[in-house]
């Protein structure tokens, strides 16, 4: 198996599979529980916050996804 995020390749790497969920468990929830708090005060910023988040997933799903149509 592949993990694009290098972050998230060593987490997987140190603390096998059991650790990746629960890593990419945490990283969703501080994600959702920082854009509420930002959302309070600046909604636009926090829609943006998640845009760019939408964005960084979709540029390592990249690579695989072109390497699909090869």
């Amino acid at each position: 198996m592949y993990e694009a995020n290098p972050l998230a390749n060593w987490w997987l790497s140190r603390h096998g599979w059991l650790g990746m969920a629960s890593f990419k468990a945490a990283v969703v929830l501080a994600v959702v529980g920082l854009t509420a708090v930002l959302a309070r005060s600046r909604p636009r910023m926090a829609g943006s916050v998640l845009g760019l988040v939408v964005l960084y997933s979709l540029a390592l799903c990249r690579p695989t996804l072109l390497s699909a149509h090869e």
